[in-house]
């Protein structure tokens, strides 16, 4: 098992999995009449087995979105490769389950219309009567879109995420200047630090091991 994994590279967490032990289990009973599945049947057969198991426990929990609302969260966030990905969630005191990833990489003009039509699609797919509230961030194209949505539908609240609004009162705070000299000396140091093997020996041993935080280097 050890060597599949290293090999392979799997992630160690495998082995924490509920999973492994009914198929260890399952080994040792059959024995030598066990065979491991083939790639085209994990990704052609199995693979839309477990979608629609997946499927089932989502639509499970539909009695407590009906009872008690759900709401719906968007994050939009850019890869390094420059794709630009949005991804619909919704959450109920149940949890919160994904619904949906839009690649808006080939949008020329991400408009307040151009969200309305996407977020006005989802909530179709969801289900109308179980918004309550949609949760999003500070871009003004999407709060003008969420004002779009509230006007058509007259039960729906729109919520800025409080996170986003952290990130740009430290933004602005850093921008400050006396604020953004210290910034700029600390990314000099760390830079130094990090270009240098024997600094970063030197260093840990005073952090027990423990790296710097290196934002923007």
């Amino acid at each position: 098992m050890s060597k599949l994994i290293l090999r392979e590279a799997l992630p160690v967490r495998i082995t924490e999995s509920p999973f492994l032990q009914p198929v260890l289990q399952v080994a040792a009973e059959v024995e030598k009449l066990v065979r491991g599945p083939s790639a085209y049947e994990v990704t052609g057969v199995y693979l839309e087995d477990e979608y629609k198991e997946i499927q089932e426990w989502v639509n499970s929990f539909r009695p407590l979105w009906e009872e008690r609302g759900v709401t719906i969260m968007c994050d939009g966030w850019k890869e390094t490769t420059n794709q630009h990905i949005i991804n619909f969630l919704i959450y109920s005191t149940r949890g919160t389950v994904f619904k949906k990833s839009i690649d808006a990489s080939s949008v020329t003009s991400r408009t307040a219309e151009y969200y309305f039509g996407l977020m006005d699609k989802i909530f179709d797919e969801i289900g109308e009567e179980f918004l309550v509230q949609v949760v999003t961030d500070n871009e003004v194209a999407i709060k003008a879109d969420c004002h779009m949505l509230m006007q058509k539908r007259r039960h729906l609240y729109w919520s800025a995420c409080s996170a986003h609004y952290l990130d740009l009162i430290l933004e602005e705070i850093s921008n400050r200047k006396s604020v953004k000299k210290v910034l700029d000396e600390a990314k000099k140091i760390t830079s130094f630090i990090y270009n240098h093997t024997w600094t970063i020996n030197y260093m840990k041993k005073y952090t027990r091991g423990a790296d710097c935080l290196r934002p923007g280097i």
